[in-house]
Order: structure tokens, then sequence, then C-alpha cells
């Protein structure tokens, strides 16, 4: 799930600030192709109901809403990679003279308000769409708002200016400070259980089947370039990924397993993240 690969991203996004680790120009034009083709796509579909609005073909647009509430979806859901992946490169090219990753990966993000707020249109109009689609789209829309503030919120901790790419400023703001006072190993524990409580919230409200997965794979690929380069050689291919992940599925389990085990419970590590998702005041900014 592309969200779930936002959330690794924003984990990972301070150390790559504080690193200055730059992305391939090869992953960087991969990412803006297959956004592209994949927007095309959106707009092919959301302009066949625009069609059918037109001319008042009431069956067509009612099986449309049949047909297309996974798109709708995937539009909705995959903009939380694609503001996270945007405050991160504007915070990657602060410091150069000459910008590398901002300019690719802005565009992208402004391509997909567009596509954005045409399906925010089409929600309004409820031109043969049941109540019933419409109010599980918003739902899903507040949900994708809320992590959001939370993901961008982790790039903003040490790049105030990312803020700008939450969908509240006042609520990603106070996420970044939280982001401030948290500690290493906290951190990467709450990033474990931001991952989990994301996909658990997202997969429940969401249609079973991906509209774009070939698109939105090559998406994550051309990510994943960011996040692990140390799973590519030097030709930009994937050597051992399915044996690097079960290495690092078996590290993270350990760890959790370790920590569970320790005589005094409260003293162990991974408390203090569990305690931070689980604070009253995550939980009112999570309801704004």
């Amino acid at each position: 799930m592309l969200a779930e690969l936002a959330a690794s991203l924003a984990i990972h996004g301070p150390r790559l600030l504080a690193d200055g680790d730059s992305i391939p120009a090869a992953a960087l034009q991969d990412y803006w192709i297959a956004s592209r083709n994949r927007s095309t796509r959106w707009h092919q579909t959301l302009a066949l109901h625009r069609e059918f609005e037109r001319s008042g073909n009431l069956t067509g647009l009612r099986a449309w809403w049949e047909n297309q509430l996974p798109t709708l979806e995937e539009i909705l859901v995959s903009e939380i990679l694609t503001r996270v992946y945007a405050s991160l490169g504007h915070g990657l090219d602060a410091k150069l003279a000459e910008p590398e990753v901002y300019p690719v990966v802005h565009s992208v993000h402004v391509s997909h308000l567009e596509a954005r707020n045409r399906v925010l249109g089409v929600m309004v109009s409820q031109r043969g769409a049941s109540s019933e689609a419409v109010a599980r789209l918003n739902r899903l829309r507040k949900t994708v708002e809320r992590w959001t503030d939370v993901l961008v919120g982790q790039v903003a901790a040490v790049f105030p200016e990312a803020a700008r790419y939450g969908s509240v400023l006042e609520r990603t703001l106070s996420f970044a400070e939280d982001g401030c006072d948290q500690a290493a190993r906290t951190r990467q524990t709450q990033g474990w259980l931001l991952m989990a409580a994301i996909r658990d919230s997202l997969l429940r409200q969401m249609s079973a089947n991906a509209a774009n997965p070939i698109e939105n794979g090559k998406i994550s690929d051309s990510v994943l370039v960011c996040l692990r380069p140390d799973m590519f050689d030097a030709l930009g291919t994937l050597q051992s990924l399915w044996l690097h992940r079960l290495r690092h599925s078996a590290q993270q389990t350990d760890c959790v397993l370790s920590q569970l085990l320790v005589p005094n419970l409260d003293a162990a590590e991974m408390l203090p993240g569990f305690e931070a998702v689980r604070d009253a005041d995550f939980a009112r900014r999570m309801r704004r």
C-alpha cells in the first residue's frame, strides 16, 4: 500500500535530511513518468463522469460509480505519499543552489491536487451516486488528511517548511512538535506502530482491488530507491529484495519480543513509543 510506503518515507525522512542523501535522477524520472501515466488514467475516468453528467445519462452515472469507486479511493489515499515525498524533496533541496528533487515531486503534488479537487467535485454533485458511497468516501478523505498531517509532521520536525504540505497546518505543526521531542529509539518504535495503525484504518475503508496496480508498483519502486539504496545494485536492479524484507521483518520481530520479555515492562524501550501513539493529545489531534 502506498500509504505504508509514505509512512516509511516519513519515518526515515529526518535521517535522510540530516545525512543529505541525494535521490538518483533516474529514480526521479521514473517517479514522474509513472505518476503522469497514472494521472492520465485518473483524468480519463473523471472525464467519463463529466460526459455522462452533461448528457444526462443517469444509468451511465450509476454504472460509473459502481465501477470506478476504487479509482476515487486511490486518488484520495495515494495523496499521502505525494505530499510526504514533496515535503521531503523540499527539504533535500533546501541547501542546494540548484534544486534537483523539489521541482519533480512538487509538480507531481500539484497534478495530484487537481485530480483530488475533481474527485471532491464529483462527491459534492452526487450525480448517480448513493449517499452511502459518498459518505464512505468522505470518511476516507478525513482519515487520509489526518494521517497526512501525522506523517508530514515527522518531516517538519527537522524541516519546519515541510509543514506546508500537510492538510491542516495547525495539526501538522502540532505533530511536528511531538516529533522534535522523540528519542531515536522511541521514534523508530512509534514508526512501526504508526504503519500498523495506518494500514488497519485505511484497509477497512477501501476496496480490495487497486485501480492502477502497475503504475502504483512503478511509483513504489522509484521511491524505494530513496528509502533503501542498499537494495539495488549499480544498474538499479533489485537484488535479493525478498531476503532483505524477510531479514528486516525478523529483526523487528526479535526486537519487539525481546522488549516484551524484559522483567520490568515499564522500563522497556518500546513502551514510550506505544504510549505516544495512545496519548490523549495524539488521539485528540487525529479527531480534528
